[in-house]
């Protein structure tokens, strides 16, 4: 369907229907190619009627292509720079406090279409140019704040709304190293990859580890506390039915009482071992 043809996941709107233009039209060429090299054909009517349709067709196509790249070259900010003045982060999530990428969408849907028109042989207009050199330079940065999220984001999520207060004070220091990409560097600044992102994965992997001693502690003393809970400081089943004396039964459970105790107080001072 020319009005809304089929374009794979990773094409952009422009640059992909024109690759869809141009996919179409080579499979009109081959087959015209070799109708033009059967020179042992008898000249006919429906060969001159076929050939003149295949130019009309091929010609729509050229045509469609190179209107495809004027819509798009119209369709550009000549100032295509002020994409980059974004700051690296924003707020989000549930009550903001989580962290996001902000890297600009329209400049993503830019790089891909200039990417493609190249691949068409498409001479990409001159003030796109510096933008696009630096396409690897932001992806690599792009790249390296995501991570920042992920770090950030990952503490923030495996804790409560009770166990963030718990972190109150490393959550608030972590924030005022990250503050910068949300209030003060953008895609623009120069360095941010080497220097601020470097301090902020340094950050949040040194909280990252206090909050998984905290949870695995947690864990731990959960596991102890229900074994406590378990304990019977009463025998009173034994693998075979006794008829004990009553001395007997009375020794049978000091003894036993003593041994859960034993076992009751290593336990509680593992405990107390892990939240000193």
């Amino acid at each position: 369907n020319a009005r809304s043809p089929r374009l794979g996941p990773v094409l952009p709107h422009y640059a992909g229907l024109a690759t869809w233009a141009r996919k179409l039209k080579m499979r009109i060429d081959k087959p015209m190619r070799l109708l033009e090299k059967a020179y042992y054909l008898h000249h006919v009517g429906q060969g001159e009627e076929a050939k003149l349709q295949y130019d009309r067709l091929a010609n729509s196509l050229s045509v469609f292509v190179n209107k495809s790249f004027d819509d798009w070259a119209s369709s550009i900010d000549k100032d295509v720079s002020k994409l980059l003045e974004n700051y690296l982060m924003c707020r989000g999530g549930v009550e903001n406090q989580l962290l996001d990428l902000k890297f600009p969408k329209q400049l993503l849907k830019l790089l891909s279409e200039i990417h493609y028109w190249e691949r068409l042989r498409f001479e990409i207009p001159h003030y796109t140019t510096e933008v696009y050199s630096k396409r690897e330079e932001l992806r690599a940065l792009r790249e390296h704040v995501l991570l920042v999220v992920r770090d950030y984001n990952k503490i923030v999520t495996i804790l409560s709304g009770e166990e963030r207060k718990l972190f109150k004070e490393r959550i608030r220091y972590l924030d005022k190293k990250v503050y910068a990409g949300l209030s003060k560097l953008t895609w623009m600044s120069k360095g941010v990859s080497e220097s601020y992102i470097t301090q902020c994965r340094q950050h949040a992997k040194d909280v990252k580890s206090s909050v998984k001693l905290y949870k695995g502690n947690t864990k731990r003393v959960g596991q102890l506390c229900k074994n406590i809970s378990e304990m019977l400081l009463l025998r009173h089943e034994t693998p075979v039915k006794v008829l004990y004396e009553k001395d007997d039964f009375l020794k049978e459970q000091v003894t036993h009482r003593k041994n859960v105790g034993d076992k009751i107080r290593q336990k509680h001072e593992e405990i107390t071992s892990i939240i000193k």
